[in-house]
């Protein structure tokens, strides 16, 4: 038995002491000096001289900075068009509002039943005409006030308008 011990002990020995092997010899990785490199070399794997390289790193800097620019032009664009939207649904709104209230008064008037029953009806009509009013007001104030920042920070008018040509 002690000897069976010694010989599993050299075969491991000389297991581990050779290279390893995988696959066939065309299908192991070759290995090459700086000599066969040399040989092989093609003339663009020369190292490129560092004006080549600062030249390319500017132009990926310049691609990187119109990718920006247009992406904050874009984020730009949506910003005031929907802002612009926003106003402009507000004072459609208000418009609309002002008719029904003209409307819902000269009907108010134009009814003849009980004189204290009719003066309550005009004067509730008559708040509402008010109120939609000043809504109005406000609304086209916040428009002029966009649009005087829209121009001082240079946005084109159309942008508010949602026009981008």
């Amino acid at each position: 038995m002690h000897i069976r011990t010694v010989l599993m002990l050299a075969l491991f020995t000389a297991v581990i002491s050779l290279p390893p092997v995988y696959g066939t010899e065309d299908q192991q990785q070759q290995m090459f000096t700086d000599e066969d490199l040399e040989v092989y070399r093609k003339d663009n794997d020369k190292e490129r001289p560092v004006s080549d390289v600062k030249a390319a790193d500017k132009k990926i800097q310049s691609r990187q900075e119109e990718e920006y620019n247009y992406k904050y032009e874009q984020a730009q664009m949506n910003y005031w068009c929907k802002l612009g939207s926003k106003y402009e649904v507000k004072i459609e709104r208000a418009k609309k509002d002002i008719e029904l209230a003209e409307e819902h008064l000269n009907e108010t008037e134009d009814d003849f039943r009980t004189l204290r029953n009719q003066q309550w009806r005009i004067r509730l009509a008559k708040k509402k005409l008010e109120s939609a009013k000043l809504r109005l007001k406000r609304a086209e104030e916040d428009m002029y006030r966009i649009e005087n920042d829209a121009r001082r920070q240079s946005i084109p008018h159309g942008w508010l308008r949602c026009d981008f040509d």
